[in-house]
């Protein structure tokens, strides 16, 4: 399960409805403990595929993502997680969210039509390269 405060939530949403109509991302921050994880804090970061369009998929660099990890590490913080929006469309994994997915990360994926966010999910990546729902509680 993943817990998340409204607040972060908010901020969330917010930093996604800003990318529309491209897709934007960010970086979950916080801890895991018994099976359950808690985003302490959030890390919205540029999507580099928007040069490209970015209407359909994200990219962050190696040396962005290595600084997020940084960041995170000097809160007593780790990354947990990524989330991310999917523009005009359900907030399910794509194939090309699975190809790049890290077995340890949980993936919010935000639907966000014509600039509001209306749905979000969390997903786990699994071990036979498919994704399982995670429960996402808001606090």
């Amino acid at each position: 399960m993943l817990h998340i405060s409204r607040g972060l939530f908010e901020q969330i949403h917010c930093h996604l409805q800003r990318c529309y109509p491209a897709e934007g991302v960010g970086f979950l921050l916080g801890v895991e403990e018994k099976g359950h994880r808690y985003v302490r804090r959030i890390r919205d970061v540029q999507n580099e595929a928007e040069q490209g369009g970015g209407h359909d998929r994200y990219v962050v660099q190696p040396e962005t993502a290595a600084h997020v990890e940084d960041e995170a590490n000097s809160m007593g913080l780790s990354v947990i997680g990524v989330f991310h929006s999917h523009p005009d469309q359900e907030p399910l994994p794509s194939a090309f969210d699975l190809d790049r997915a890290l077995p340890w990360f949980s993936y919010v994926i935000v639907r966000v039509d014509k600039g509001v966010a209306t749905g979000s999910r969390s997903w786990r990546p699994q071990a036979d390269r498919s994704f399982q729902s995670e429960e996402l509680k808001i606090v």
